[in-house]
């Protein structure tokens, strides 16, 4: 029978990668910061994708059959979703009750 050894210590070290590349930013807010612009026109060209990208998938399921028929309807539910949620955030937007983006 072979007798259990520990294994040495070896510290831990951390990533060369990080810190060098700057602030990190949240995934929503990526794409706005990326051009400078406000997050309101973000979110308007996250509806528009979103919108018609449900469009599509909404016409998919109605005209299609087998597989591609319940695919889009899987497709225009989610993005039917994401578009819900732009209109959301637009309008709390507006309204003024938006939360602060992070910096």
């Amino acid at each position: 029978m072979v007798a259990f050894r520990p294994v040495a210590f070896r510290p831990t070290v951390s990533s060369p990668a990080l810190g060098r590349y700057g602030p990190t930013f949240s995934l929503s807010q990526t794409f706005d910061q990326l051009f400078k612009w406000s997050s309101a026109t973000g979110d308007t060209i996250r509806l528009v994708f979103h919108g018609s990208t449900a469009a599509l998938g909404y016409r998919v399921w109605i005209n299609d059959k087998g597989f591609f028929k319940w695919f889009g309807l899987a497709l225009a539910v989610g993005q039917t979703v994401g578009a819900i949620c732009d209109v959301v955030s637009l309008v709390q937007r507006a309204v003024g009750t938006h939360p602060k983006e992070a910096e």
